[in-house]
């Protein structure tokens, strides 16, 4: 090869050798060069979308513990009530409190409530007051229909 070499004109030396040291930085550009600019710049974005990502989760833990703070104060308070004395409260802001009743207790987290004459849709807006605010739910219900507009006998089992 180098006696190939020696064999050519000075200006065809020189000319394969600006090319061949061309070729050699066309390859050197295509083969390392820009793939490794490729990555770089794929790695900016992997970062900046994690950076966004960061900071979203950073909002979301901030949510979660002020999610977790007013959820332990509610279930604390929720515990500490009694099932009767949420029922016997929230049953005195309505026009059930004056209605024939009866309440009794079926184990620790649940009650037996037995009406012998009640409005229909009082009672339906007290069972979903309950439900929302206090997070009791409706085990059993047994409805009879009573004659006059909207009355019913009901027997329900409420559980915490």
């Amino acid at each position: 090869m180098y006696s190939f070499f020696k064999q050519l004109n000075p200006r065809e030396r020189y000319s394969l050798i600006v090319g061949g040291s061309a070729l050699f930085l066309f390859l050197a550009y295509i083969l390392l060069w820009q793939p490794w600019q490729n990555q770089v710049q794929e790695m900016q974005l992997r970062v900046g979308a994690q950076i966004e990502e960061l900071a979203w989760m950073q909002q979301a833990a901030k949510e979660v513990k002020q999610l977790r703070t007013s959820s332990a104060s509610s279930t604390v308070n929720r515990l500490t009530a009694s099932l009767f004395s949420i029922i016997d409260s929230s049953m005195a802001q309505t026009s059930l409190a004056k209605t024939n009743k009866r309440i009794e207790p079926n184990t620790e987290q649940e009650i037996k409530i037995s009406f012998e004459q009640a409005n229909f849709s009082d009672l339906v807006q007290w069972i979903a007051g309950l439900q929302q605010q206090h997070r009791l739910q409706v085990q059993v219900l047994t409805l009879e229909k009573l004659a006059g507009n909207d009355s019913v006998k009901i027997q329900l089992t409420l559980r915490q």
